[in-house]
């Protein structure tokens, strides 16, 4: 069975959106997610270079990667890979009639149908765990409090560009949306994010969990200067970082994940 097929047969979104289905799925499957650790990722904009770069930093560093992201590109599979390698439809097969079956008993419990992200989220999560993934970079897909991924218990909570996206169903101020996104913030954490307009409501979230806040400046940022082909800065005490990411953007993109990464290193992953 095809992936892209698969996920066809079910709905596209649900007006109501609550984490009821995940956690329904989640409890089928004796809870996954609690085996893993993880990277979760949320923002309007930044999310798919600072999921990249965990990711292959991470690889390159000898550890078992998962990576969820979205949308794709052409396929589903994706969405979900381990080391790079991504999900094959002869791998998805032996899920393939778990899910039909979970998806069933949950509309029959319920009466409500299981969207195709929640069928895709928790393949990936139960994928993620069957495999023995040392970490999983898990990237947001809209928003954050109510997103299918929020089923997590994330390690560190990791924030990029907050801007207005989405309004109709995230709220129309930067306040409300960053609101919704701060959501993926959990008890005794840590959270990284690079200074914004968004920061206060983070902040606020991070003091009412417990939340270790890792705030990152511009002032952290110096000797920058680039070429064609890449763009040179320091961060900190790091010197001489080069990236061949274009976008001034993508030097704060660089010092969140420099900073996941000594977080990583310091709680000894």
């Amino acid at each position: 069975m095809n992936l892209d097929i698969f996920l066809s047969n079910f709905i596209q979104t649900t007006d109501f959106p609550t984490l009821d289905a995940m956690l329904y799925i989640m409890k089928k499957l004796d809870n996954p997610e609690k085996k893993l650790k993880f990277i979760h990722v949320a923002g309007t904009n930044g999310k798919g270079s600072i999921c990249e770069m965990l990711n292959q930093i991470l690889i390159n560093s000898n550890f078992k990667v998962g990576k969820y992201i979205s949308p794709h590109l052409i396929v589903s599979n994706e969405s979900i890979s381990i080391n790079n390698k991504n999900i094959s439809d002869s791998e998805f097969e032996k899920y393939e009639k778990l899910f039909k079956n979970i998806s069933n008993e949950y509309y029959f419990d319920t009466g409500r149908q299981v969207t195709r992200f929640e069928i895709l989220t928790s393949l990936a999560i139960l994928y993620f765990a069957e495999n023995n993934c040392d970490i999983v970079v898990f990237e947001v897909g809209l928003g954050g409090l109510y997103d299918c991924t929020n089923i997590v218990n994330s390690f560190i909570s990791v924030f990029g560009t907050i801007s207005l996206d989405h309004t109709s169903i995230l709220g129309n101020t930067i306040e409300k949306i960053a609101e919704q996104k701060a959501g993926i913030i959990k008890e005794n954490s840590n959270s990284v994010i690079f200074e914004q307009s968004a920061l206060p409501v983070i902040k606020a979230k991070c003091e009412e969990k417990n939340s270790k806040l890792h705030v990152l400046k511009y002032k952290d940022i110096n000797n920058y200067k680039f070429d064609k082909n890449y763009q040179y800065f320091d961060f900190k005490n790091y010197k001489d970082i080069k990236i061949n990411l274009k976008g001034k953007k993508q030097v704060e993109n660089t010092a969140v994940v420099i900073t996941c990464l000594e977080i990583l290193q310091k709680n000894r992953l």
